[in-house]
């Protein structure tokens, strides 16, 4: 039996990214058991969902939390370690040393590391679901399909519309450590959208970390709020979804793994480059709503009065809006 370790350091959305790589990787050892190294505990949840997986260990990439890990993980010998894309390469590459395993995959930014048997450089013009599936794939050679999605083994929960109205959902939050790149106008967003009620419903998710927000959005009446929702509940709710629309959150790309029509509002760069065609949503359907066309440095100005990105603050609810109209009527 083959016998795998993955290094994921990254949140939900980063795992879902990994999802088409990992449906390969298991159609290629239908028999292996598959442990988890996890630096996020709420990816738990969602990948206990997914077939193969023996045991998902939970720890952090700091010095103390890291050794504590590496003495758990060094009772165990594996075949191959696998470190997913778009983590801090040098501190999984050096967890890559103490790792027992025949064949350790990874890749690399600049400098190859010396404790990988095969590794890949990464590339930054890449989305990360090609940048998996590349890792992946030196260590199986699958052949590439033309169009790849988001994976979700859910077979069994097939939800079914009850409503004649299109739902839309909107995700306004996003992870604590890029809340400046939040778009601040989304319950302006909804009060435009309710106008349009009779057609419409929408449901608004808010998580633990949108606290800071939750009370506008409670404010308007007529929509749906989420907020204590198990992942199965809320799985169905995006299943009967038309329309998803978010920052570029780990909710909008579990949503694609069953629709495709979303909209990500996007704001700052990073890198230099245009980090939705790295991280944002993997849909022949996406639409990303950002200001093109002007100078890299105009994503780091900020208002001078308001302290916030000039890049978000552009982007008005009538851009938004001629976009979902497009969209939610396309057919």
């Amino acid at each position: 039996m083959t016998k795998i370790l993955i290094i994921h350091t990254n949140g939900m959305g980063d795992f879902l990214m990994f999802t088409p790589a990992y449906k390969e990787l298991i159609n290629q050892f239908p028999n292996s058991e598959i442990d988890f190294f996890i630096t996020n505990k709420n990816n738990e949840e969602i990948i206990k969902l997914y077939p193969n997986i023996k045991k998902i260990y939970i720890g952090s990439l700091k010095k103390i939390d890291l050794l504590k890990s590496i003495k758990e993980l060094r009772k165990k010998r594996y075949d191959y370690c696998i470190i997913t894309t778009g983590g801090k390469t040098w501190k999984s590459n050096l967890f890559l040393f103490f790792i027992k395993a025949k064949i350790k995959v990874g890749e690399y930014k600049y400098i190859k590391n010396i404790f990988c048997t095969k590794q890949i450089k990464r590339r930054e013009d890449s989305h990360f679901v090609e940048n998996n599936l590349r890792i992946v794939r030196s260590i199986c050679n699958f052949p590439l399909k033309s169009l790849y999605k988001l994976w979700m083994p859910l077979s069994d929960i097939n939800q079914k519309k009850k409503s004649t109205k299109k739902i839309i959902c909107i995700h306004p939050g996003c992870q604590k450590l890029y809340k400046e790149r939040r778009w601040d106008k989304f319950s302006e967003l909804i009060r435009e959208l309710l106008k349009f009620r009779e057609k419409i419903e929408i449901i608004v998710f808010l998580g633990k970390e949108d606290i800071e927000i939750a009370e506008e959005f409670y404010k308007i009446e007529g929509i749906e709020i989420i907020q204590e929702k198990s992942l199965m509940e809320v799985i169905k709710i995006l299943q009967i979804t038309d329309i998803f629309i978010n920052s570029d959150s780990g909710l909008g790309h579990l949503y694609t793994c069953f629709n495709s029509k979303i909209i990500s509002i996007f704001g700052p760069n990073q890198l230099g480059l245009n980090q939705e065609l790295r991280t944002g949503p993997y849909s022949a359907d996406a639409n990303i709503i950002k200001i093109r066309g002007v100078d890299e440095k105009y994503y780091k100005q900020k208002n001078k009065y308001t302290n916030k990105l000039k890049c978000l603050e552009d982007i008005t609810v009538e851009m938004v809006l001629v976009e979902i109209n497009k969209m939610l009527w396309k057919d």
